[in-house]
């Protein structure tokens, strides 16, 4: 079940064990979206992720469970499976 949203990647774009974006809804909140696995993109997302801080986003993205080992429980996050640029 995906999820669609528009929004602006406005904070930061973080590298860990993978890619998280973090988006600021209407309501002010930073929403996290892991990129985990092939992301369909209208551009060489692996190539230029790092300019997407402040530009108009559009993507798609599912919830799921993954095992965090930091707190030894699963927990609920965001994956990303589209993100296009307007």
């Amino acid at each position: 079940d995906s999820t669609k949203k528009d929004s602006i990647i406005s904070a930061k774009i973080e590298k860990d064990a993978f890619v998280i974006f973090y988006l600021k809804g209407d309501n002010g909140i930073l929403t996290r979206f892991y990129w985990i696995s092939n992301v369909d993109s209208n551009i060489e997302l692996e190539k230029k992720y790092q300019d997407l801080v402040g530009k108009k986003v559009n993507l798609t993205y599912y919830s799921a469970d993954i095992f965090d080992h930091k707190i030894n429980d699963y927990r609920k996050v965001n994956i990303l499976s589209m993100l296009k640029t307007e």
